[in-house]
């Protein structure tokens, strides 16, 4: 049963940075992917976010690399402005209420999310006070998504099991660890997609905001197989949920965990990356 919801910042909570690298591109006439190979998936940049460099370090280092590349001067206050815009104070207000109801169901709520440090007063004002309970901060962490072992951090924060947990995130990529390691997976495409995946999984909140329809768990066929309770995917209800069905209660014999779903809703197990990070610059 999910008892927390996790959520990334970039691109769920706040709209995708992936515009502002490409302004920068057209700006200074570079070749398409030249800003993003430096930020996402570059090995400077991942230093920033692990707490490893200060971000105007990075600044000067990735202007220096893309004068000896490209022979274009791109100033170090142009990079800082780009990625202040990137995390400007742009929320998307209905994943805000989307979170602040999860947590007002009673669920915990973390962001797990690749930062750098200089941004983490920020990171901390995003939502109203007292809506997070853990923040998966990778600068403070040192780790950063895809990385396993930041998963793995931020359950033992929680104090939860992988199963009781659903992890929301915009690149495919930053769900499989997840998904591997029993989390849900839900990739974001909107906020009314993300709530309808979100009730799928058994989380009890509305269904649409406007007309206040609570979602409830999708009910299965009473008589479930004993073999197909040793099937993967299946799990034993508690014990106090059988005691209530041989005293008369619901038929149902047994819970299933919610199928990855295949469509944009869940991440498909073993499906290649439907958006592939962008191959790094070589820096000296």
């Amino acid at each position: 049963m999910i008892g927390a919801v996790v959520f990334d910042v970039g691109g769920v909570l706040c709209p995708s940075p992936v515009g502002e690298f490409e302004k920068v591109d057209a700006e200074y006439g570079l070749p398409a992917g030249t800003v993003m190979s430096f930020v996402r998936g570059g090995e400077l940049f991942a230093r920033c976010e692990t707490g490893r460099m200060p971000i105007a370090e990075f600044y000067r280092r990735c202007s220096s690399a893309i004068a000896e590349k490209h022979h274009v001067d791109v100033p170090a206050q142009r990079l800082d402005a780009m990625l202040w815009a990137c995390m400007g104070d742009s929320v998307r207000p209905e994943m805000v209420a989307l979170v602040v109801e999860v947590k007002a169901a009673g669920y915990q709520t973390a962001l797990l999310t690749n930062i750098f440090a200089e941004r983490r007063d920020w990171l901390h004002t995003l939502l109203p006070a007292g809506t997070i309970d853990a923040y998966g901060d990778s600068s403070e962490l040192g780790l950063r998504k895809p990385d396993p072992t930041i998963y793995r951090r931020l359950l033992a924060m929680l104090g939860r099991g992988p199963r009781e947990v659903a992890f929301v995130d915009d690149f495919p990529e930053n769900l499989v660890p997840a998904r591997d390691l029993g989390m849900v997976g839900v990739l974001y495409e909107s906020s009314r997609q993300v709530r309808r995946a979100l009730v799928e999984a058994g989380v009890r909140i509305t269904l649409d905001p406007l007309d206040g329809r609570t979602g409830e768990p999708e009910a299965r066929e009473p008589g479930v197989r004993e073999s197909e309770a040793r099937e993967p995917g299946v799990r034993e209800v508690g014990a106090r949920e059988a005691g209530a069905r041989e005293a008369g209660g619901s038929p149902r014999g047994r819970a299933v965990a919610p199928p990855e779903r295949v469509g944009a809703s869940f991440e498909r197990p073993g499906a290649p990356s439907e958006r592939a990070a962008v191959p790094s610059e070589e820096v000296a």
